[in-house]
């Protein structure tokens, strides 16, 4: 199992090359509900690094540290998919 982050350009090419279909789950991500955009390529998981929230959450977010939200983002990804993949 591999968790990999992409860009938003790089995510909608992958998506195109491989034809995978795109899966999205929540997270909460410091009291806030983040969407996030997930696709499957073989035991890697790819998933979009941007997170989209409602409106009123959304200037919240742009006042957090950029780099404290990918790595929330990325431990919580992780931890999802490997009780997934144990379940």
């Amino acid at each position: 199992m591999f968790v990999v982050h992409l860009e938003p350009e790089e995510f909608v090419q992958l998506i195109f090359r491989k034809k995978v279909p795109i899966e999205a789950r929540v997270y909460p991500l410091f009291g806030i509900a983040a969407l996030i955009h997930l696709c499957h390529v073989g035991k890697t998981l790819y998933y979009m690094d941007r997170v989209e929230t409602n409106k009123e959450n959304e200037t919240e977010l742009k006042s957090m540290d950029c780099y404290e939200i990918h790595a929330q983002l990325y431990r919580m990804i992780c931890l999802d998919e490997r009780l997934r993949l144990q379940a």
